[in-house]
């Protein structure tokens, strides 16, 4: 094996062109027809909005077609730059591992990482105590990430290692301390509301208390760190 090899994972070249062009495309053609659509709305029985229809087919269509179309094209840069923002990009060598999301790095080592595996399309590496060092959705297929990890040498599993450890949290709970029942509840409430911004800020709080989540719906399962694991 070659050991300056690395091996990335991501978006295909096919992919990125998709991703890129057909959401321009479309924005820039549905804008365009956006006088026509609305002429035909206007012929159904119950339309909401039937005031802004109305004034978008009195002005001129052709200026109208421009500007909806110009809009439509934006729209569509801003939906591919969402998708490229939101996608993971894996980089695996012989020494460490870089993901990359968010424009942001996270460079996790070899050495310290004891499990790798995906779980609900997400992408889990567990470091030398059983803690999550990482966890984020990934389109990629779940071969391909199995292959690469394992051609690397990583302890690639086909499932969590600590899985039979994790028992579902409920109000009332006695077992935790009541500093963690507490980030508990408060994320139950971020979940239940569809806060996901909040309900990841408190599981990284979790986190560095040594507490490790999974979510089933809006239900919590837990399970504690247990040091030198």
């Amino acid at each position: 094996m070659n050991h300056n090899k690395e091996t990335v994972l991501g978006l295909k070249k096919l992919d990125k062109v998709f991703i890129i062009v057909l959401p321009v495309i479309i924005g820039g053609v549905l804008g365009w027809y956006i006088p026509a659509i609305a002429d035909w709305l206007l012929t159904l029985p119950f339309i909401p909005m039937e005031g802004l229809l109305e004034k978008i087919v009195s002005f001129d269509r052709f200026l109208v077609s421009v500007i909806a179309s110009v809009i439509g094209i934006i729209l569509g840069i801003a939906f591919s730059w969402y998708v490229f923002y939101e996608t993971l990009k894996i980089q695996i060598s012989e020494q460490e591992v870089q993901l990359y999301i968010r424009n942001t790095q996270q460079v996790i080592k070899k050495g310290v990482i004891t499990a790798v595996f995906m779980e609900q399309k997400q992408l889990v590496i567990q470091d030398l105590e059983g803690n999550e060092s990482f966890r984020e959705v990934s389109d990629i297929e779940v071969e391909r990430v199995e292959e690469a990890f394992r051609e690397h040498g990583y302890p690639w599993c086909d499932e969590d290692p600590y899985l039979h450890e994790f028992r579902k949290w409920e109000l009332g709970n006695s077992v935790f301390p009541s500093e963690i029942n507490s980030i508990l509840y408060e994320r139950l409430k971020a979940i239940r509301e569809d806060e996901e911004k909040q309900a990841n800020l408190l599981k990284q709080d979790l986190n560095k208390l040594g507490v490790v989540v999974k979510d089933r719906k809006t239900e919590q399962y837990v399970r504690m760190v247990k040091p030198n694991n």
